[in-house]
């Protein structure tokens, strides 16, 4: 599984497992008809792909990462991903949540249920809330760039924030041996106790401070 800020319960690990599906389906399609404009723009802008060598050599890169993401994800080991990949999963879920509110919850073969209740509705904004450490990857590109080469002033602002993160907010090309995810070997919180996500799925008011 995946290191998130919450632990997934079963609704989280199907929306990860089917987003992450969908988007290898889509990527081996551009691939095999050779569509430099097809589905990967969808999911991640220009300067993103060109990060990772431009649509030829890039587009396959990250389609390899992405495998690499759901492999980690159907793990019953943790894995911690890295900033780019969280970014991966990022624009992923972006994409997925938007289809599935839009078509996908209408066709019982993409359901998704909570509770016995289909699901018509995927908040993404939510989900970033209340499953994702940081979103640092996506700074400002002037002040990614600006805390990338003041290390002091990065200390000042916020030490935690990794190279990574700042690296693929500005822009700069993939440093491919920052993309080894890592096994957590680290106690995990008692997780015993793990919120019933309900509400959250089911689009009700939800009491922000109870996660």
């Amino acid at each position: 599984m995946l290191r998130f800020a919450s632990k997934p319960d079963k609704v989280f690990t199907e929306i990860i497992s089917n987003a992450l599906s969908l988007a290898i389906y889509h990527f081996e399609n551009d691939i095999e008809t050779n569509n430099s404009n097809g589905f990967a723009f969808i999911y991640f802008d220009e300067k993103f792909v060109n990060s990772f060598g431009g649509v030829k050599d890039g587009i396959p890169i990250i389609l390899n990462e992405i495998k690499k993401i759901k492999q980690a994800h159907n793990s019953s080991e943790i894995y911690m991903p890295t900033d780019i990949h969280f970014k991966m999963l990022d624009r992923i879920l972006l994409t997925y949540c938007a289809l599935y509110t839009e078509e996908l919850h209408r066709h019982e073969k993409f359901t998704i249920k909570c509770n016995g209740e289909i699901l018509k509705k995927l908040a993404y904004d939510e989900i970033l809330d209340f499953f994702f450490w940081d979103t640092d990857y996506d700074l400002d590109e002037t002040i990614a760039s600006a805390l990338l080469f003041n290390k002091q002033l990065r200390e000042q602002v916020d030490p935690s924030i990794s190279i990574q993160a700042l690296n693929t907010a500005s822009g700069k090309p993939v440093d491919f041996s920052d993309l080894k995810m890592e096994k957590w070997d680290e106690p995990e919180p008692d997780w015993t106790d793990l919120v019933d996500y309900s509400d959250l799925w089911l689009n009700k008011d939800i009491d922000e401070e109870s996660f």
